[in-house]
């Protein structure tokens, strides 16, 4: 299921998700239902539930399409850059608050050359993995070329293949097979939820409001991400329409509109 730009409203998006889910599962019981979600869901004032008092989209696992440079509010100075690297990271470690999480399509829409996407996945995809994903999925497995729609209009779309026509690795694209490599012997993967001293950085119980923009809110996430992570923290995300974790020992609150019910459970963890 990808449909995470719909305008309804949340409530009608979540029993759409569910009646969606149901029929997978009474057709299919053992098929994986997954949510295709983007950028969107963690910057775009699109209405689309990952959590709260509404709700979760149905799904088993979620998936998150990050793309560090093209639409995000939070612009760094190109691929190679490690704050535009952290928009992908980030997008990975908010999708982690809501439940197991895949990533794909990891933002090499419009990459500048094989070196900048060269650097650009191996900066992120050991992160993401270090923060939380359970799997990746390279979109798309070769280039192609067709005239139908979409392509005929979106020729862009059918640039993204992991080979080219001659069932070469595109260059620039070559980390990602060895990371896959990488990641078959890999035993066990700790998450930052298990890391007692990782950093929580907070989400509001109403990230889109009147009062809280999530094209703020985001931005001001990714920076403090950015920057803990270049002092060494671990990071995790925080949200507040949950428990605060009992092993949590450190909370950043970016500037943000909360309740007073969130101010007093706040005050009450410190």
């Amino acid at each position: 299921m990808n449909c995470c730009t719909d305008k309804a409203d949340a409530v009608d998006i979540i029993s759409w998700t569910k009646d969606v889910y149901q029929v997978f599962k009474d057709e299919c019981p053992g098929v994986l239902v997954i949510a295709g979600t983007d950028e969107n869901t963690v910057y775009g004032e699109t209405h689309w539930p990952m959590g709260g008092a509404l709700g979760r989209i149905a799904a088993d696992v979620l998936d998150i399409h990050p793309y560090p440079i093209l639409f995000t509010p939070t612009k760094g100075d190109g691929l190679m850059d490690s704050l535009s690297q952290s928009v992908s990271v980030y997008d990975t470690l908010f999708m982690r608050a809501y439940g197991s999480a895949f990533v794909q399509e990891f933002g090499t829409l419009i990459t500048g050359g094989a070196k900048q996407q060269d650097s650009y996945l191996k900066g992120v995809l050991p992160q993401m993995l270090a923060d939380g994903a359970n799997g990746f999925l390279f979109w798309c497995m070769r280039d192609f070329s067709v005239m139908t729609e979409p392509y005929s209009h979106v020729g862009m779309e059918s640039m993204l293949g992991m080979f080219d026509s001659n069932d070469r690795i595109t260059p620039g694209l070559e980390f990602f097979s060895e990371f896959a490599q990488q990641l078959s012997l890999i035993n066990n993967v700790s998450f930052p939820e298990d890391d007692a001293f990782a950093v929580g950085l907070y989400l509001p119980i109403n990230y889109e409001s009147n009062q809280n923009h999530p094209s703020i809110l985001s931005r001001r996430g990714v920076i403090c991400h950015h920057f803990l992570k270049k002092l060494g923290f671990t990071t995790r995300v925080i949200r507040g329409d949950l428990k605060i974790p009992a092993n949590l020992k450190t909370l950043v609150v970016p500037s943000m509109r909360l309740t007073e019910t969130e101010i007093s459970t706040i005050a009450l963890w410190v």
